[in-house]
């Protein structure tokens, strides 16, 4: 599980997501942002929500989905972006 939740891609997602006041909707414009083609994305989000890291929620028609930072990932990306701010000053 640590593996997973550790990768290079999910790591940036997280601190994205968490930047984003942990909370993000719009696949296309997220990917653009964070540079992910939509299969690198979905596979990341899949991976996140599985660790419990995320949570879906979709509502409406076309569906719009938003995945929100659980208290587990708000913990996690706040201590990967501290482990972040150490190295890098």
């Amino acid at each position: 599980m640590i593996t997973r939740v550790l990768k290079a891609r999910n790591i940036k997602l997280l601190l994205y997501i968490h930047s984003n006041g942990g909370v993000i909707s719009g696949f296309r414009e997220t990917s653009k942002i964070i540079g992910m083609s939509y299969g690198i994305l979905r596979d990341a989000l899949n991976e996140l929500e599985y660790a419990g890291l995320l949570r879906r929620e979709v509502k409406g028609y076309p569906p719009i989905a938003k995945y929100f930072l659980t208290d587990k990932g708000m913990r996690i990306a706040e201590l990967l972006k501290n482990i972040k701010k150490e190295l890098e000053g």
